[in-house]
């Protein structure tokens, strides 16, 4: 482990580094990134290019995130100086909601869709 100004010093040194912390990736993920399946991928996808010469119009691009109904996270308020408890009530809701989010390369998006829990009915 580098001491302070020990650190301070290589920073200064090397311009062109910079300290980031690890996000955790998992093995199947992290296999796939092989180069050889990354430029397979991107070999196909330029030869689909090719044989069918969509506009930036017809090219889609989506995400999806999950969310935790009723659970908006911690709020910024104003209170006295000295408070000492500062809370907000919980919705009993521990029910995940999935949003999916659609846009082209024209830079369109169509409204999200939202995902909640359901069931099947025969």
């Amino acid at each position: 482990m580098l001491g302070k100004s020990r650190w301070s010093g290589f920073k200064a040194q090397h311009l062109e580094l910079s300290l980031w912390t690890t996000e955790g990736l998992n093995i199947d993920r992290a296999l796939s990134l092989r180069p050889t399946i990354v430029f397979a991928f991107y070999d196909t996808l330029s030869k689909a290019y090719s044989a069918n010469p969509y506009g930036l119009a017809h090219m889609w691009n989506y995400d999806e995130t999950g969310v935790m109904a009723g659970r908006n996270g911690a709020m910024w308020v104003l209170v006295r100086k000295g408070s000492q408890n500062v809370s907000y009530i919980l919705s009993k809701s521990y029910e995940w909601i999935t949003i999916l989010c659609c846009i082209n390369a024209f830079g369109k998006s169509i409204p999200g869709f939202y995902f909640f829990k359901g069931k099947r009915k025969l």
